[in-house]
């Protein structure tokens, strides 16, 4: 059991990554912290949507100072965070909307 989902991700990698794990913590209505390299969105994103936070892959100070906030925030903080990883996932990765996004780009 864990109260944070954790993405790292290779600091390598060239292409944008978004690991399908994410889905499952935003399912649980888990905030997510992540190591991202330079390539892709999902820290952004997270970010952007208040439901996380992102450091570089690598890092170890941010790293250590996002575990700190993280652990340290209040209760009211948290179920914010934790309220907006579930809106994120219905906002962006509900099928429907899927769906619409898909059909958009092809027909479009």
């Amino acid at each position: 059991a864990c109260d944070v989902g954790m993405i790292f991700l290779n600091p390598n990698f060239t292409i944008p990554n978004y690991p399908s794990r994410l889905l499952s913590y935003l399912e649980n209505g888990q905030p997510v912290l992540v190591a991202a390299d330079p390539n892709t969105d999902i820290g952004y994103d997270l970010e952007l949507n208040e439901c996380g936070m992102s450091v570089v892959s690598g890092n170890i100070k941010q790293m250590k100072e996002a575990i700190s906030y993280l652990c340290n925030m209040n209760e009211i903080e948290f179920n914010v965070l934790k309220n907006n990883a579930r809106k994120y996932l219905e906002k962006e990765f509900a099928v429907k909307n899927s769906y619409s996004k898909i059909m958009n780009k092809v027909s479009g």
